[in-house]
């Protein structure tokens, strides 16, 4: 068994505990500049919506983008909101949109409706 199996399998326990919940939202993590769709399972999904580093971001392989914010705690660019729509108790639909720490408008799909998102990338 793997680490990430580990964690998996304890986290899948946990939303079962909570009821099969659809959706945990998370901050006090900071994770970058938008928030970060964690897939659980197919239905299920983590949000880590912490952005209190976004100043720290940087850009692999894009040299033209920077950052104006200061390092070390918030970029004064970085705004971003997670908009989870229900009906009733289940979720019906949810994706974010901001501004990354750079200045670039973003707006996000519902990660249900994508095969990748949510998942580990390859190395």
């Amino acid at each position: 068994t793997t680490q990430p199996q580990i964690y998996q399998r304890a986290i899948s326990q946990f939303m079962e505990k909570a009821g099969n919940s659809e959706v945990i939202v998370t901050g006090h993590q900071p994770n970058g500049d938008m928030p970060m769709a964690i897939r659980v399972s197919p239905t299920q999904f983590i949000w880590s919506c912490d952005s209190s580093y976004s100043g720290d971001t940087m850009w692999h392989h894009q040299q033209n983008r920077t950052n104006p914010g200061k390092r070390g705690g918030r970029s004064h660019l970085a705004i971003s909101e997670l908009l989870i729509e229900l009906h009733g108790d289940r979720v019906v639909h949810m994706h974010t949109h901001g501004v990354l720490s750079d200045g670039t408008p973003y707006e996000t799909i519902d990660p249900r409706n994508s095969s990748t998102a949510g998942l580990l990338a390859p190395a």
